[in-house]
């Protein structure tokens, strides 16, 4: 079967859109049953491998490590939307925390990705996802995949717009940090990596 294109969802989202606001006043109501069945659909789309501990950062300036330059990660490049997006983002008390590490194990979108995170996990500090990469900065064994394979976050951006925010590291060359939106049509692939705040 071919897969779904964007137009064949218009007619569903417009209907779901028509439902939620019904002058009969159970538009929430309606909504929040939507999203219950919306998470029991996507469930069983990430299997747990571990929590990962981060520490706190008073101050997390972007453009300072995401760099070639930063002696203590190889990075090989950055992508042009992760550039443009995210070099002029400053975190500022950033707390202690642990990250929990997910692997994909179906072909997904990032709506279905985030609606199993859940709202209070699925967004994740910049400052904690470079740490990961710095702890494996040369390309070492960690919680972070070396295998060519995704390493995704959501992440807001300097806006507080959020982004698929993923690392990759490549054999003799570095890492690859890019970002792409989270309705983009092109889903993430069995094996990719996702992370989150832990619980």
């Amino acid at each position: 079967m071919s897969d779904v294109s964007l137009a064949e969802f218009e007619g569903p989202l417009k209907e779901l859109r028509e439902q939620c606001s019904a002058a009969d006043g159970r538009g929430r109501q309606r909504f929040e049953e939507f999203k219950l069945w919306l998470k029991g659909v996507t469930a069983g789309l990430l299997k747990f491998v571990q929590k990962v501990a981060v520490s706190a950062t008073p101050r997390f300036v972007a453009k300072d490590v995401f760099t070639k330059a930063n002696p203590k990660v190889k990075f090989w490049g950055f992508g042009d939307n992760f550039t443009k997006h995210f070099l002029g983002k400053i975190e500022e008390g950033v707390l202690a925390g642990q990250i929990a590490v997910h692997t994909l194990l179906k072909r997904s979108l990032n709506p279905e990705i985030m609606t199993e995170l859940g709202t209070q996990q699925r967004i994740m500090k910049l400052a904690h996802f470079y740490q990961l990469i710095e702890a494996q900065g040369q390309g070492q064994v960690g919680p972070l995949l070396i295998n060519g394979y995704a390493n995704i976050a959501y992440i807001e951006d300097e806006h507080g717009n959020v982004w698929a925010v993923r690392a990759y590291w490549y054999a003799e060359y570095g890492w690859y940090v890019v970002a792409s939106s989270v309705e983009g049509p092109y889903g993430w692939l069995v094996g990719d990596q996702v992370l989150s705040q832990a619980t």
